[in-house]
């Protein structure tokens, strides 16, 4: 490794080297460390000749650029090596500290939005109660509905009954009139409410390619000793298939059978206060504190630090690691002391400890979400609006599918954003 002055001396050394065979040979410019350096020399050489230690700081040789004759020793290069992964990550998380004594509010705040939030949310909870054993509450008694195509019809909205082969349609017109599984239906409308398919395979096609009028069932039968096929509409609960097993009974047997369904009662429940404004705040806390994340990466990208630290030998991995374990840091002291404070709260909360990997986890995602968004803004502002703004309306979203929509559609639908999860655990 050799150092020069000035860029005429590089060329000079160059040369020379590719004159001695060598080809392979790399130039690197001076780097941020160098300037540093360079300054405090010029300071100090300024404050000794303003002193009158010339003379005597003369003979340092720290300050005074050596120069000697290149021999033919010199020119073999030592081979370098690359600082380990785990020796950039750990300067680049003690940078992180540095920098904070100096910035330290978005972190303070942060750090502090979250803690503050979940203890002023007492007052909301001071009304409700959780249900127990020990109380005696009123009944909301659930009436038996008899099991019949006319009660089907009400509940679906269509009846079109898919039935095979055609040699049922006498028993079933005889079932269907003098027993009380048909009871209410009009007789001039049987052909249109009860269909046949004379072979399996065109009984199979008719339920592929029209299931959505097959409601609220089909059976198929080729004689009372074979085994019947039968299929029913999956989307209100139980009570297609026992209309179907049913209709197959008395079509076998010939004989009537009545049937009713009711579910069990149920206890009125506890009044929920206003738990849903304790979700809506938490989780409004929760959505925006990580968008402060999202400040100094944008502004190392846009004031072009990390484009200086990359040029200086600074890899992508270790820099996003160390920054990530660093504000990783804030999301564990906060979720822990969450957990605590919610535990107090809500004493009856089922597995309350499981808030805290929740919490944490989320706060990681919500990290390098925030992190993702710095790559492209345009300010620091635009960052952590669009970080906060994004997360609180996606958390409002999936709370107005987890009140109004069926669980199946807000579960696909909080994959979308971090923020949607902590819903769940509500």
């Amino acid at each position: 490794m050799y150092n020069t002055t000035d860029s005429a001396q590089a060329a000079a050394l160059i040369t020379k080297l590719e004159s001695q065979g060598y080809s392979d040979v790399f130039v690197n410019g001076p780097t941020v460390e160098d300037v540093f350096l360079r300054v405090a020399q010029e300071t100090h050489a300024a404050r000794v000749q303003h002193e009158g230690d010339i003379e005597e700081d003369s003979h340092d040789s720290t300050y005074l650029p050596r120069t000697r004759t290149l021999t033919s020793g010199d020119m073999k290069l030592s081979s370098g090596r690359d600082i380990p992964f785990h020796k950039q990550a750990i300067v680049l998380f003690r940078k992180r500290f540095t920098v904070l004594m100096r910035n330290w509010f978005p972190y303070f705040i942060a750090f502090v939005m979250p803690i503050a939030v979940t203890p002023a949310l007492q007052t909301l909870l001071k009304d409700y109660k959780a249900d127990n054993c020990h109380e005696v509450r009123p009944v909301n008694p659930n009436q038996a509905q008899p099991l019949n195509f006319l009660f089907t019809d009400h509940a679906i909205g269509n009846l079109q009954v898919l039935l095979g082969p055609s040699v049922l349609n006498d028993s079933l017109h005889s079932v269907i009139s003098r027993f009380a599984i048909g009871t209410g239906l009009a007789m001039s409308n049987y052909t249109n409410q009860f269909v046949f398919e004379d072979s399996f395979s065109t009984f199979q096609n008719h339920v592929a390619n029209l299931y959505a009028n097959t409601t609220p069932g089909a059976l198929y039968m080729d004689s009372n000793s074979s085994a019947p096929t039968y299929g029913f509409v999956g989307d209100y609960g139980i009570i297609p298939a026992m209309i179907m097993q049913n209709l197959w009974t008395q079509l076998r047997t010939g004989e009537p059978l009545t049937a009713y369904y009711t579910a069990f009662d149920n206890a009125a429940g506890t009044a929920a206060g206003n738990s849903i404004q304790w979700i809506t705040y938490f989780c409004l806390a929760q959505a925006v504190y990580p968008a402060f994340f999202a400040l100094y990466p944008t502004f190392e990208r846009l004031g072009k630090v990390r484009a200086l630290q990359y040029s200086n030998g600074v890899r992508a991995a270790p820099l996003w690691f160390s920054y990530a374990l660093f504000d990783f840091s804030f999301v564990i002291v906060t979720a822990v002391i969450n957990t605590i404070v919610i535990s107090q709260q809500l004493p009856f909360w089922f597995a309350v400890g499981n808030m805290f990997p929740v919490l944490a986890l989320y706060g990681l995602a919500a990290i390098l979400l925030s992190y993702a968004i710095s790559l492209v803004a345009t300010s620091q502002l635009a960052a952590f609006a669009f970080a906060a703004g994004s997360g609180a309306v996606m958390f409002l979203l999936s709370l107005i599918t987890f009140i109004v929509s069926s669980p199946n559609f807000h579960y696909r639908f909080v994959l979308i954003r971090p923020s949607s999860s902590i819903v769940m655990l509500q």
